[in-house]
């Protein structure tokens, strides 16, 4: 991921989980100063709880993201107040799209 010119990175429909998002996460935390990175795909990985909360924890110190894509994983209604308090504090993220996870409706019609 260093000096790469990679706008868009799409792995959707890929059975990576929590502990793959997790790196992704922590590879562009490493390089975020060469990173071009402004929309990532993530939806249908089985990502969970703890990798949406370590992702969106490292978007507090990466301000390029404009859109991030985690529609139909396994995100729960338990962590919907913690991910909202964390997507108030970003002020570059423009898309969050979290469909298909088990977020109450008014969360969802909040973003």
């Amino acid at each position: 991921m260093p000096r790469t010119g990679i706008k868009y990175f799409n792995v959707s429909k890929n059975f990576l989980g929590d502990e793959a998002f997790k790196q992704y996460a922590d590879k562009i935390l490493e390089f975020h100063e060469d990173c071009r990175l402004t929309k990532i795909d993530f939806s249908s990985c089985r990502i969970g709880d703890e990798g949406i909360l370590h992702f969106l924890k490292a978007l507090e110190e990466y301000e390029g993201l404009t859109s991030l894509r985690v529609s139909d994983n396994f995100i729960s209604e338990k962590i919907e107040k913690v991910v909202v308090d964390m997507l108030d504090l970003n002020k570059s993220l423009v898309e969050f799209a979290v469909h298909g996870n088990r977020i109450s409706l008014s969360c969802l019609s909040r973003y």
